[in-house]
């Protein structure tokens, strides 16, 4: 597994492999910047006695998305350390300073959108994409929304965001196997 093999999390994965399709996308279009673009992680705010609970009590990260990083392995290795940073200053803030994201996503949106099955969320003012990506059971579901004056070929994410994590493999060795043969038996 990819996570293993690099020593991240799948959250570091799920964000390399986005930025390698988002990466795509910019140089399709002539528009990779030389620096990281900025993406929204969600990250949950429970209190240890909301625990175990149901429902989803989350904030938001901003944490650097290395598009601007060419080499799949090093963007991974460049989100990796980003996450743990944003992650221990997330930690640092006081309890009364975290605000819960669920509570302002409007209503109708987060009713309509808690009752598909597939990954779903919203593009807000000033925003032009949003990958939402949640895991289940060993499984990845992606779902995708852009701003159609931004990016009217959106699509296009799909396939590189398909091809992606074979960027991330491990690397399969090349060296033939060597295989014993037994001995002839003597005549």
């Amino acid at each position: 597994m990819v996570k293993n093999e690099h020593g991240c999390t799948v959250n570091d994965v799920v964000l390399a492999i986005c930025a390698g399709a988002v990466r795509r996308w910019l140089i399709e279009h002539e528009a990779l910047p030389s620096e990281p673009l900025v993406a929204q992680v969600p990250v949950s705010v429970r209190s240890d006695d909301q625990r175990g609970t149901f429902g989803n009590h989350i904030a938001m990260l901003s944490v650097p998305l290395f598009t601007n990083e060419a080499d799949p392995v090093r963007r991974l290795a460049l989100t990796h350390d980003s996450m743990l940073i944003a992650k221990e200053r997330h930690r640092a803030l006081p309890a009364q300073l975290l605000q819960d994201a669920t509570r302002f996503i409007p209503p109708a949106v987060f009713s309509r959108a808690s009752r598909v099955t597939f990954s779903v969320s919203v593009i807000t003012d000033g925003m032009g994409l949003n990958i939402t990506v949640m895991s289940y059971d060993g499984h990845l579901d992606v779902g995708i929304v852009a701003d159609r004056e931004q990016m009217r070929d959106v699509w296009t994410l799909i396939g590189w965001l398909e091809e992606s994590p074979a960027e991330l493999a491990p690397a399969v060795s090349e060296a033939p196997i060597a295989v014993e043969t037994p001995e002839a038996e003597p005549a």
